[in-house]
């Protein structure tokens, strides 16, 4: 019985300080072996120091920026898009019909309508002037701006241009007219396109546009015939432009 009960209490006893070591991180009695080795607990301890000395360090930083201002996604791609808009626009700004007509081939017709005043009045041959107001007028039509279109379009008649650009200037003042609903004057030039043109790419698209609008009143067709001149309308739509820029 005697060394059942000294086994028991040596039982209890190692249960104890295994307790202990579980809590402490150190057995009890357990040292290091020799200079350079050490015991679990220290190793635990140095570990731990590590540990808070990072943790710390973390604080700092995440501190830091805290306070440094921050810009959102939003505002930097806003500026980002802004630096790219006005770098796009230096670069293609144009001085030559060269680069006016890179840039219609692009179909940058804002940048067009910009820097075609001033290439049509620097360039010094007929051909180039023409050419350039007819990327001008063209600009304005493809960009929707019909009664400007129009009028762009008639100052090109006045430069007697190439026979090309005289029949696409006649064919695109019919569609500037009828795009403002001046189905009447549109007529009259898509007949003289169809009569004295007829066999021009020029003519048949002005006989294609005939047919288009051949579903018109008999009123509209009479006033179209006799009612309407095209200085006229020409007169109108200069005076519609005069009242919009004021």
């Amino acid at each position: 019985m005697e060394r059942l009960s000294r086994e028991l209490q040596k039982i209890r006893g190692d249960i104890d300080a295994l307790r202990v070591g579980v809590t402490t991180g150190q057995m009890p009695g357990q040292e290091a072996s020799s200079g350079s080795e050490k015991s679990v607990a220290q190793q635990l301890r140095e570990l731990n120091d590590r540990l808070i000395a990072i943790e710390t360090n973390q604080t700092e930083i995440l501190n830091q920026i805290g306070s440094t201002p921050k810009v959102s996604k939003h505002e930097d791609t806003q500026a980002d898009k802004a630096k790219h808009d006005e770098q796009e626009h230096e670069s293609s700004v144009a001085t030559t019909l060269g680069q006016l007509q890179k840039n219609f081939d692009r179909k940058k017709f804002k940048s067009v309508i910009d820097d075609a005043p001033n290439v049509i009045k620097t360039s010094a041959k007929p051909k180039d002037k023409s050419q350039a107001q007819y990327l001008f007028a063209e600009s304005l039509f493809k960009s929707g701006k019909h009664r400007e279109a129009a009028l762009e379009f008639n100052n090109l008649l006045d430069m007697k241009p190439s026979k090309k650009l005289l029949l696409t200037s006649k064919l695109r003042m019919g569609d500037c007219f009828r795009a403002l609903n001046d189905s009447a004057t549109a007529r009259l030039y898509y007949e003289e396109l169809a009569d004295k043109h007829a066999k021009t790419p020029e003519g048949e698209k002005a006989k294609e546009r005939l047919r288009e609008i051949k579903g018109q009143s008999t009123a509209g067709k009479s006033e179209g015939m006799s009612g309407h001149s095209l200085r006229g309308s020409l007169k109108r739509l200069e005076k519609e432009a005069d009242s919009a820029t004021r």
